[in-house]
């Protein structure tokens, strides 16, 4: 019966793109808030097809039985990319499951399809559990009464994944995305809150989308270019959620869903829809991408121009040779007065200065590899961008505060008081990783303009403007890279933060064993996936789909055939960083 399903499940995946219908309309209800047309081009064989297996019962008890290993052995035997499985793990499980559910995952694993996804239970549980916690009314509010959002234990014990990884409480809540492309606010930062990849005839020094800061000349050191950063994160992320807060309950009077209304907790005694404060919890879960390529950025930044033994530039010249695509566009004079469209000489010259230091900012260490050095650098950036997420919740803006009336007055009765609201920050591009990457300028780490970002919390991959190489895999441990970026509570990022681990199928089931064992240990984040595949099928697949019509890929968010991608997409995942 589990082979059937998986066989009904993945019936219609699709190879070949050329033959895809689409049918999709200008926007859909995926999203309980706002939601538009999903990007079609890297989600082919996307369904929201997801199963979620093992870990904690309500009353805290372990669910692992033979259907768990049922569904881990069908995932491995049968080749397709359907149902997304995700298998829950604690370091507390019990013994005589751990070995054989780990055993059965590596060889799923090593089949090459990407499943299962692993979810440390020790790590998301808390998040889940304390999501709620100090958000809505102060003691001396007069609508306290109307507002209650303590999340219950059995509720953060019962989570299971949605169409990819999200933790939802299960039958008991909203859910909203969201989120930013981190590396827009270091662009902020660096060019007086104005875009960079917009600099040009239209918007001169860049489009202005924040608050104006100080010129890149004027920072005396790294610390306060970072706090200028997090100030731009906060300042947009703050007014995203007084909107996103305003539109809540506005679908109940254009699309109700009475059916599913019907199995989420509370909705039926309070007498309101799922999208109108009917719910138990409602849950906002914004995924903050191109983490791995800021952190590097970061560091280039610090090493490049502020460093007392590193430093070959200064602040100013850097933002000039972003401004200039590494100097793969030299652009107009009103932007860098030094170089003048009809001044050969000169371009040549600023093209040379720009290129030589995009290799030095290439040399530098990435984060997720396992450094000493920058791995807790970037673990620092990663729990502040979560603290501040939910700092904007805790500690609201007058603005966001008035929403947050208005729900309770609105949704909420003493006797039925509204569920209020969680905030879940995490890390997710899901399969965007080449949309986000095209709204971003150059950065810092050598990234050109418009280039695909890393997946998830996962570091980012060799530039996809150069050959995919045996050189550029940038192998590292496993286990180290995932000790390099240990953190009991995943950085805070209880709505999940995946690092995805590409691994060569020539490995040992003992060794990938070991490295999932050191993720239910505590090693790493609190999602693992792990996709199996050499670079050099990779790189032979879009040649001869017929011959590698069962090679698949973790997205971020689920699995794709890699024959059915778009060339783009192709072209990251041979790049992607290799764990041994």
């Amino acid at each position: 019966m589990v082979d059937a399903f998986w066989l009904k499940i993945g019936e219609k995946v699709l190879l070949n793109r050329i033959f895809l219908d689409d049918r999709q309309e200008q926007g859909n209800l995926a999203m309980g808030n706002r939601a538009g047309p999903y990007a079609k081009g890297q989600s082919v064989n996307q369904w929201i097809q997801q199963l979620t297996i093992g870990g904690k019962n309500p009353d805290g008890s372990w669910e692992y039985s033979q259907v768990t290993l049922a569904c881990l052995r069908a995932a491995g035997r049968l080749p397709f990319n359907a149902p997304v499985l995700s298998l829950r793990v604690s370091a507390h499980m019990p013994g005589e499951w751990r070995e054989k559910l780990l055993a059965e995952a590596a060889k799923a694993q090593l089949s090459g399809g990407a499943s299962p996804i692993l979810l440390n239970d020790d790590k998301i549980i808390p998040g889940m559990a304390m999501s709620c916690d100090n958000i809505g009314p102060r003691r001396s509010d007069d609508w306290g009464d109307l507002w209650s959002s303590k999340v219950r234990e059995e509720d953060a014990h019962n989570y299971a994944c949605d169409g990819c990884y999200e933790p939802q409480f299960v039958g008991a809540n909203w859910f909203h995305l969201g989120g930013m492309t981190l590396l827009q606010p270091l662009e902020y930062a660096l060019n007086q809150g104005r875009s960079i990849q917009s600099a040009g005839p239209v918007d001169l020094l860049g489009k202005n989308m924040s608050f104006r800061s100080k010129p890149a000349s004027e920072f005396k050191d790294y610390f306060e270019l970072e706090a200028v950063f997090l100030k731009h994160f906060e300042w947009l992320f703050a007014r995203q959620m007084e909107s996103t807060v305003g539109d809540f309950g506005r679908m109940q009077d254009v699309c109700p869903s009475p059916l599913l209304s019907l199995f989420i907790n509370d909705c039926l005694a309070k007498g309101q829809d799922i999208y109108a404060g009917g719910a138990r919890y409602n849950v906002f879960g914004p995924c903050f991408t191109s983490l791995a390529n800021t952190i590097n950025s970061l560091w280039a930044i610090r090493s490049m121009c502020f460093g007392e033994e590193t430093a070959v530039t200064s602040l100013g010249e850097l933002v000039a040779a972003l401004l200039c695509n590494w100097g793969e566009n030299i652009i107009d004079p009103l932007v860098h007065p030094a170089v003048m469209a009809t001044d050969t000489v000169r371009t040549e010259e600023a093209t040379r200065r720009f290129r030589q230091l995009r290799e030095i900012a290439l040399s530098l260490p990435r984060w997720g590899r396992g450094d000493s050095q920058i791995d807790p650098f970037g673990n620092r950036i990663c729990e502040r961008i979560a603290t501040i997420c939910v700092e904007v919740m805790t500690k609201p803006r007058s603005g966001l505060s008035d929403q947050f009336k208005k729900a309770a007055q609105r949704f909420g009765t003493e006797k039925q008081p509204f569920g209020g609201f969680c905030m879940q920050p995490g890390v997710g591009t899901f399969a965007s990783y080449v949309e986000n990457g095209l709204g971003c300028a150059a950065s810092a780490d050598g990234r050109l303009s418009g280039h695909a970002i890393g997946t998830d919390m996962s570091p980012a991959p060799s530039p996809i403007d150069r050959p995919a190489l045996p050189s550029t895999r940038q192998f590292a441990d496993a286990v180290k890279v995932l000790d390099g970026v240990r953190s009991s509570a995943a950085f805070g990022f209880a709505n999940g933060a995946p690092i995805d681990l590409n691994i060569e199928e020539g490995m040992a089931i003992d060794r990938l064993m070991e490295i999932l064992s050191a993720f239910v240990d505590g090693a790493g984040s609190n999602i693992l996936t792990v996709t199996t595949a050499d670079q050099e099928t990779f790189l032979a697949a879009p040649g001869a789909p017929e011959a590698h019509d069962l090679v698949r890929v973790r997205m971020g968010g689920w699995t794709e055939m890699f024959v059915a991608m778009h060339a783009l997409h192709q072209k990251v995942h041979p790049r992607r960083p290799y764990s041994t």
